[in-house]
């Protein structure tokens, strides 16, 4: 029932890719994501893989269904026969070859093998799914951040020359000291600098998001200016645990990946123990010579019919079967260790994430408030300068203050919407349905 679950969730990944596949820039976060599962080199190559593995199944069972062979041949030939010169004939022969496994216990472990590294395959496509998710968002989000803090920068350039200008004004009418003057310099030569580095990183976000999608969107919508700041549903750690134990996609995979390698054993085992196969087969040889015998034939059929079993054992390989198992077995121990990885990290990254979104929650309201605390106090203190009730110092103070602020509202935003989604990755509930409510909180 999982296995469904997942393959409409991969199949609602392709018809969404399908419905914007006209766009080739894109203004949202659903947008992005459709252009991605398109793209990304790294999501369709899983998927490439994952068809790839799903021709495990019919393979492994057509070694147990009828196996149907046919041969035909056709020769024109001559025979030297001692004292009666040569003999030309065409020669023409067909048969059939008919044979079903009856009893081969690796084929049959091999099966089972095929089903559970099918299962394994398919979370690990859904997995990978969903870490595009992510990575998109991730992408999308950098964007917005990085436009952000280039917006917020140029806001203190401009506020920064405009303090400059008063700065040096009050200097020639002897009201600043050269103090007054280099500080305010410096703070706007210092900006200028902060804003150059703003812009390389808004680039790099850019082509890090375009590397995901192989195209360069166009502007892309940004947060409501009224964040819904919301916790986890339940509000308990413990719960978003259990669920990340049990329905991890990465860990589901790993699961069935060890029992796959466990039937892989038996398949190794399975050469220790003799086959049997039904065999069946008819031949049809017919010959036509260009004379005639004694009694006025020149045609001589030979056909031949045969059913029976077929009995086949390997006793001894040179160890060869012994070294196969051994093989398999440490594999196995290997895949064990693989999930109990994977299961300490969706452990681990819905802790991270739960506890990221209930203080992120904190985070982005605390610095929201200090955002308007702190445009509120540079607003006071230059009105306070221009009187001469503040020096430069306390408005360069002030507005570094706001600018610190400014930039955390902006970090501590968008880590809590990544947070949102990397704990629904890690509890396994992560579906375009979260982007989508993701994207209805843009404008």
């Amino acid at each position: 029932m999982k296995s469904i679950r997942l393959i409409s969730l991969i199949f609602l990944s392709t018809y969404l890719g399908c419905a914007f596949g006209s766009a080739m820039a894109s203004s949202n976060l659903l947008d992005t994501f459709s252009i991605a599962s398109r793209n990304d080199p790294v999501y369709q190559g899983q998927l490439s893989n994952y068809q790839s593995i799903s021709q495990d199944i019919p393979e492994a069972r057509s070694f147990l269904l009828p196996q149907l062979g046919l041969a035909a041949e056709v020769q024109r030939a001559q025979r030297d026969k001692s004292g009666s010169g040569r003999t030309h004939y065409s020669r023409s022969n067909y048969g059939l070859t008919l044979s079903q496994t009856i009893f081969d216990y690796s084929q049959f472990k091999q099966l089972a093998e095929a089903k559970l590294t099918v299962k394994a395959a398919t979370f690990t496509l859904a997995s990978q799914q969903q870490d595009l998710m992510v990575r998109t968002a991730e992408g999308y989000f950098g964007v917005l951040r990085a436009k952000a803090l280039l917006n917020y920068t140029k806001q203190q350039v401009q506020s920064s020359l405009k303090q400059f200008n008063a700065t040096r004004k009050r200097y020639k009418h002897g009201e600043a000291t050269i103090t007054d003057l280099n500080q305010a310099e410096g703070a706007y030569d210092l900006l200028l600098v902060d804003l150059s580095a703003v812009k390389i990183n808004l680039n790099n976000q850019e082509q890090d998001l375009r590397k995901i999608t192989a195209v360069k969107l166009s502007s892309l919508k940004k947060l409501k200016s009224h964040l819904p700041l919301i916790n986890p549903n339940p509000n308990n750690i413990n719960t978003w645990v259990t669920r990340a134990s049990m329905q991890n996609l990465a860990l589901l995979a790993a699961r069935y990946t060890v029992q796959a390698v466990r039937q892989a054993i038996q398949v190794k085992r399975g050469d220790y123990i003799p086959t049997l196969d039904a065999v069946g087969s008819y031949s049809n040889e017919q010959k036509n010579f260009n004379h005639r015998d004694k009694a006025g034939n020149n045609n001589e059929y030979n056909k031949k019919a045969s059913v029976g079993l077929d009995l086949d054992w390997s006793v001894y390989q040179g160890g060869l079967t012994n070294a196969q198992v051994d093989a398999a077995i440490a594999d196995y121990q290997t895949s064990i260790e693989n999930m109990r990885e994977a299961y300490l990290e969706a452990q681990t990254e819905a802790r991270k994430a739960f506890v990221g979104i209930i203080q992120g929650r904190l985070e982005v309201m605390n610095a929201r408030a200090a955002v308007k605390t702190n445009t509120s106090a540079l607003r006071n203190a230059e009105k306070g300068y221009i009187a001469g009730e503040q020096t430069v110092t306390d408005v360069l103070q002030v507005q570094n203050q706001l600018f610190t602020s400014q930039k955390q509202y902006v970090k501590d935003t968008y880590d809590y919407l990544i947070n949102i989604l990397l704990l629904k990755q890690a509890a396994g509930i992560l579906s375009v349905k979260s982007l989508a409510i993701q994207n209805s909180w843009l404008q």
